[in-house]
C-alpha cells in the first residue's frame, strides 16, 4: 500500500443562528461556499492542488443533494475536485477525529493532497 499526504488546512465553521432568524435567507450551500472561499483566501492554497473537499456536520438539501460537491464547484474549484459530506452529530470521538480518519482513508485519485473543510 502506497502512503500519501493528507492535508487538513484548518477547521472552519459557518455562523450559527436560530431557526428562521438572521441567516434564514442563506442556503446551507451558500454558507459552505463562504467558509471554503474564506479558507482559500486565508491559507493561500492553490485550488489546482486540491483533490477533494469534505464537509462535516451538514445535511444535503434538495438544492444541493451532494452538498460537498456543490460547495466545491460554487467556490470556484476545478471540476476535477471531488466533494462529499460526512454527518457525525453523535460525538463518539473528539471533534474532528472521525473526519481526519475519513480523509486519510479516502481513495487517492491523484498524488495531490485532500483538503477537507469543516
Amino acid at each position: 500500500m502506497q502512503t500519501r499526504d493528507v492535508v487538513i488546512c484548518e477547521p472552519v465553521r459557518t455562523a450559527i443562528g436560530g431557526y428562521g432568524e438572521v441567516l434564514k435567507s442563506l442556503t446551507a450551500a451558500e454558507l459552505g461556499v463562504s467558509a471554503l472561499t474564506g479558507l482559500l483566501c486565508r491559507t493561500g492554497v492553490d485550488p489546482s492542488v486540491i483533490d477533494g473537499v469534505i464537509l462535516v456536520h451538514c445535511y444535503p438539501t434538495p438544492d444541493a443533494p451532494a452538498i460537498g460537491r456543490v460547495v466545491a464547484l460554487d467556490s470556484g474549484l476545478p471540476v476535477s475536485v471531488g466533494g462529499q459530506q460526512v454527518d457525525r452529530r453523535l460525538r463518539l470521538r473528539p471533534a474532528g477525529g472521525h473526519q481526519r480518519g475519513h480523509a486519510g482513508r479516502a481513495p487517492a485519485t491523484s498524488s495531490r493532497p485532500t483538503a477537507p473543510s469543516r
